[in-house]
């Protein structure tokens, strides 16, 4: 079985760096800092670690997160891992590992997903008026 799917949630520790392709595709990285809290054995405080993780985004989601995203900005996106691997000047090969994003929903409700524009905030399911004495729910279904 093979699954490459990443959902991460974060805040961006920079604000978005954008560039366009020769074809004239825009490009955005950004770097979020993941945090984990845990207590080590017999300590009575929170230790934290924090892993910061390089995000690439294509297209019309990178235009969208360069519009609206900046530094601070709590995120949770989705993707792919990647690798790209190269050789840098003095002949040693370097690799780096990052998250091809095809989604990001930011901490306000707002959501960016590749595929479409911004979508609207989902809201929450109306709740009904609760019945009143001597009333009875007919459509309940117990």
């Amino acid at each position: 079985m093979n699954l490459n799917e990443v959902t991460l949630c974060g805040r961006m520790g920079q604000d978005p760096e954008v560039s366009f392709t020769a074809n004239g595709d825009a490009v955005c990285n950004i770097s979020i800092a993941v945090s984990e809290y845990y207590k080590k054995d017999g300590d009575t405080e929170f230790t934290q670690d924090t892993t910061w993780v390089r995000v690439t985004a294509w297209r019309r989601l990178a235009e969208r997160i360069a519009a609206v995203a900046k530094k601070g900005t709590e995120v949770m996106v989705q993707g792919k891992l990647r690798e790209k691997q190269w050789e840098d000047k003095e002949g040693n090969k370097r690799s780096q590992t990052f998250v091809l994003a095809n989604r990001l929903d930011f901490g306000d409700g707002r959501i960016i997903q590749d595929k479409d524009e911004s979508l609207p905030k989902t809201q929450a399911p109306k709740k009904e008026a609760p019945a009143k004495d001597g009333e009875e729910e007919s459509d309940l279904p117990f």
